[in-house]
């Protein structure tokens, strides 16, 4: 089966009466949506005359499933009329919202186009590319959705760096169904040298995005702030990697990831980042966790500098009662034993990738682990940072490349978006309170209305499923 089989296999997906009917107040979505046509409540369609052919219509069907963390949500996609050009992604949730970019052939060519799609309200809607020469390419770059005013609207952001200090905004507001480019400037001149490639865009109050590289830092801008707005530089704390030496210490792809969040009773932002190194030729990992405030008002500024609050290596991790890590790690036979005692493996000799700060339940981090670095099965692993815990485990029934926290899960009745097959329960323990024991290291480890979209967007995302198979 070739790599792009692997990314659209279709996955098994549960009858409604298996479904958790307590509400998810976050869960973690694949990214890359599945192809599929099964169906619920969260079903809706979107239909065009296809522009090469008025005898044919194009007609797109997703679909929202949703499952306990550390069980991956998906949204399944189907078309007729036409076919997909590329990987069709989940660009960015807000609340209830979630923006989706899918490319199909259309008028005899193909293009990465925006889609609008509200789970708790079915609909599906295109929202257009910008006139002109420029584009902001789904694919290539990210984006957010972003509430404006009291009536429902919205607005989808984001920042273009392809030269440095020299930006493109693109901010497309539902009020005139326009985009707009600007050109935002740097607030300290001296941070021009930087070159900022948007990993993820947050939302972080009124206007105000956070748009975040994990190498070079989080630049926040308010992108209703004139035709130049102002950009704010934040630098990420000092560690042991870079991007260029990445590649060259970790056997992983994106091992950082950061997370901000309104500090209740205030104006203040708490930013959380956390970073996971892994070391294949000493078979260990750690995982550091940094936290600090700014303001989220003008005058921008950086209330106190980065500290280090949670350090956790793999020797230092117990695991839950219930947490069932069967074949999560390889047998010795699988790899050159090299003397290995009892033919075992530890938690150490997993290459992990892609920690996730879960929105909902505070020190609980979420991680992509495969047990062989060139070997396509991965697992989701949840651990709790405060109490060094493995909280949780999920293998992946087909090929992963990217996670994210959404509360979107919160916006939709749980009992007509069922979850996949299993004891949840167990595989997604929650954390208020669980036995453990201490890990053994011999032996393992159309366009809605505003009333629609303002219900829809009242929790906000602080970012933004794999389903068994039988």
């Amino acid at each position: 089966m070739d790599f792009y089989s692997l990314m659209l296999r279709r996955p098994h997906v549960a009858d409604a009466q298996e479904a958790d009917v307590d509400p998810l107040e976050s869960c973690l979505l694949d990214r890359n949506l599945s192809i599929g046509t099964s169906t619920n409540a969260t079903t809706t369609r979107y239909e065009i005359r296809h522009p090469d052919d008025n005898q044919r219509d194009i007609a797109i069907q997703v679909s929202l499933f949703v499952a306990r963390p550390p069980r991956l949500s998906n949204i399944l996609i189907s078309c007729a009329g036409t076919q997909f050009t590329e990987q069709p992604i989940i660009v960015a949730t807000f609340g209830g919202l979630v923006l989706l970019s899918i490319p199909f052939f259309q008028d005899r060519s193909s293009e990465s186009q925006f889609f609008l799609y509200q789970p708790g309200a079915p609909s599906l809607y295109p929202i257009p590319q910008p006139s002109g020469d420029k584009r902001l390419d789904p694919q290539q770059y990210c984006a957010c959705i972003l509430p404006h005013g009291g009536n429902g609207d919205y607005l989808v952001a984001g920042l273009v760096n392809e030269e440095p200090g020299e930006f493109d905004l693109f901010v497309y507001s539902s009020l005139t169904h326009t985009w707009t480019i600007k050109r935002p400037v740097l607030a300290v001149p001296g941070d021009g040298s930087i070159l900022h490639m948007t990993y993820n865009a947050i939302p972080v109050g009124g206007s105000m995005v956070a748009f975040v590289d994990i190498w070079t830092g989080i630049l926040f801008c308010d992108v209703l702030d004139g035709e130049s707005p102002k950009v704010h530089h934040l630098p990420l704390p000092s560690t042991s990697i870079s991007k260029e030496s990445a590649p060259r210490v970790l056997s992983v792809s994106t091992p950082r990831d950061v997370l901000i969040q309104k500090v209740s009773g205030s104006s203040h932002l708490c930013i959380r980042f956390v970073e996971v190194v892994c070391s294949p030729i000493f078979e260990s990992w750690r995982v550091t966790s940094w936290s600090t405030t700014t303001t989220m008002t003008t005058p921008w500024c950086h209330l106190d500098g980065w500290r280090k609050y949670q350090d956790v290596c793999d020797l230092d991790l117990s695991v839950a009662d219930g947490v069932c890590y069967d074949g999560l790690l390889p047998e010795t036979s699988e790899w050159d034993s090299d003397g290995e005692e009892d033919g075992q493996r530890t938690l150490g000799s997993l290459y992990l990738d892609m920690p996730r700060m879960s929105l909902h339940q505070d020190n609980v981090v979420c991680f992509m682990a495969k047990r062989y670095m060139k070997k396509l099965g991965t697992w989701i692993i949840a651990v709790d940072m405060a109490n060094k815990i493995l909280q949780g485990v999920y293998q992946c029934v087909r090929l992963t490349k990217d996670i994210s926290y959404s509360t979107v899960s919160f916006h939709v009745d749980m009992a007509a978006a069922p979850v996949v097959k299993g004891d949840l329960k167990r595989l997604g323990a929650r954390l208020e309170s669980y036995p453990q024991k201490k890990f053994c290291h011999e032996q393992m480890v159309s366009s809605p209305n505003s009333e629609q979209v303002n219900s829809i967007m009242a929790t906000q995302d602080g970012d933004e499923m794999d389903l068994d198979q039988e």
